[in-house]
């Protein structure tokens, strides 16, 4: 791989071999010479790809051996298809907003098509529409990360799909009949034997595909079965509230305070729980909460619970299914003394806060003006008026494991965990319970989650010890199928009372 990253740059595998490591290390090859190498010729997106992994400071698309050793281990077929995606989601966003936007799919069309056919702006915009109404989750016109990953790894060629959609509207040759310049092949590159005598190492250049980063291969095992992470998606997709939904809720609170106004003029209604803060079903119940004279925590709370909703993409789809999951079992369900819905977040939250690195902040540390315990609920915004979150941190978390890594991690963490012992707090983090805390004198108290603004424990529903051995098995069983069989349906295969 050295020798012909050198050749590259128009030195002979001979005088490569006899530079000192220092010297070797300076070189850098411009981009346009990448173009011209036979693994990445007929690559439409090559500048793009120089561009992401270059690290020099000459100028962008500049690559040193390392940055050309780490662009070829990725585009070789041997990567996994996570690595894979991770390239895809920086290569597309052309701006490098961390969202792949409209404009970045303009400019992902204009190379694809490069060379092949023009299109008109309304064509151009026909196809960005049609990739953001199959990809776009959550309706916010540009797509993260998570949505970009369960949309590739569900549909490798999402592009192609979006112009298949242009095809019924025209009656010119179909583009996805034109023979592109991205569909598979294999580069024929000469090998480097004698380096790989001496040297014994491998060479990252073998079996590499011409275009893995937009095409790329799902492995065999993604082929037979979705994997876990597109399972959650896939669940999470069915089974989120929509806005319309939440629009109908909000039309039926509107209609709900007018009549209660004509009693109590001073009243006003909130919609509290699941339907407001972002963790809600198409299906789920709406709760309401009325204001008399005085304040009421659960519209704190879910204003607290919605932040949460935004900070990650990969929080509520995690939270929805582990609620699914629980209810399943028999354990998700306060009014027979076990985990409510609410608890069941906070563990979510809390496991996302403690894992290494983390995916959430601590919100009422970062942000204390924002969530404070005195704040007038009438003042917080509603659904939809949410200015008040405009500097919560979204997508910024520096851990990139997937929905399906972070559910096993879920269920291995508190598989383990030490409830007797410890507090759960999203406010604070997990603490020990010592004899001073307030929750040591609530007798029957087998697990304590600390709620964020009062501080009473939120799991004082669990008050049987059979109860609580049943949700501990519940933990312990899943970490173990989910050890035995990464597959969403090995989380019910199993029943708690066998």
């Amino acid at each position: 791989a050295y020798v012909k990253f050198c050749e590259l740059n128009g030195l002979s595998g001979r005088d490569a071999l006899k530079l000192d490591y220092e010297s070797a290390m300076r070189i850098e090859i411009r981009p346009e010479k990448i173009k011209e190498s036979d693994a990445l010729r007929e690559n439409p997106f090559v500048m793009r790809i120089c561009q992401v992994f270059s690290t020099s400071i000459r100028g962008r698309g500049y690559l040193s051996f390392n940055n050309y050793l780490n662009m070829m281990s990725v585009l070789s077929d041997r990567a996994p298809a996570s690595l894979k995606a991770a390239y895809a989601f920086r290569i597309f966003d052309y701006n490098d907003s961390n969202y792949i936007e409209d404009e970045d799919l303009k400019k992902a069309l204009k190379d694809l098509l490069r060379g092949v056919d023009e299109l008109s702006p309304k064509e151009i915009i026909v196809i960005v529409n049609e990739i953001m109404r199959e990809a776009d989750l959550d309706d916010d016109k540009k797509l993260s990360y998570m949505e970009f990953e369960h949309a590739i790894l569900k549909s490798p060629n999402f592009l192609h799909r979006g112009i298949a959609t242009l095809e019924g509207q025209s009656n010119q040759t179909p583009l996805s009949d034109v023979e592109l310049p991205i569909e598979e092949s294999r580069a024929s590159l000469n090998s480097t034997e004698e380096l790989q005598a001496d040297h014994d190492i491998s060479d990252p250049l073998e079996n590499i595909n011409t275009l893995p980063i937009l095409s790329y291969q799902i492995d065999s095992a993604m082929e037979r079965r979705k994997d876990l992470s597109t399972q959650l998606w896939d669940h999470y997709t069915n089974t989120r509230q929509t806005e319309a939904t939440l629009e109908k809720k909000m039309q039926l609170r509107s209609a709900l305070l007018a009549n209660i106004k004509s009693l109590y003029k001073s009243a006003a209604l909130h919609i509290v729980g699941s339907s407001a803060n972002g963790f809600g079903s198409n299906t789920c119940d709406i709760d309401f909460s009325i204001i008399i004279g005085r304040d009421g925590e659960g519209i704190r709370n879910t204003h607290l619970m919605y932040a949460y909703s935004l900070c990650d993409d990969r929080v509520v789809p995690l939270a929805k299914f582990i609620k699914m999951w629980g209810a399943h079992h028999g354990i998700n369900s306060s009014q027979y003394g076990t985990l409510s819905s609410y608890a069941v977040i906070n563990l979510v939250i809390n496991y996302l806060q403690e894992c290494d690195p983390p995916v959430l902040p601590f919100l009422q540390q970062k942000f204390p003006t924002k969530f404070k315990n005195t704040s007038r609920v009438n003042a917080i915004p509603k659904r939809g008026k949410n200015v008040s979150l405009a500097a919560i941190p979204r997508n910024s978390s520096k851990n990139e494991q997937t929905l399906g890594q972070l559910l096993i991690g879920f269920f291995q963490y508190y598989s383990v965990f030490n409830w007797s012992s410890n507090v759960i707090s999203i406010k604070k983090g997990k603490f020990p319970l010592d004899w001073r805390h307030k929750f040591i004198t609530a007798k029957g108290h087998f697990i304590n989650i600390e709620e964020p603004f009062d501080e009473v424990n939120v799991a004082r529903s669990i008050r049987s010890r059979k109860k609580y051995e049943r949700i501990k098995v519940a933990f312990t069983l899943a970490a173990r199928a989910l050890r035995e069989d990464q597959d969403m349906n090995s989380l019910f295969s199993y029943s708690l009372d066998d």
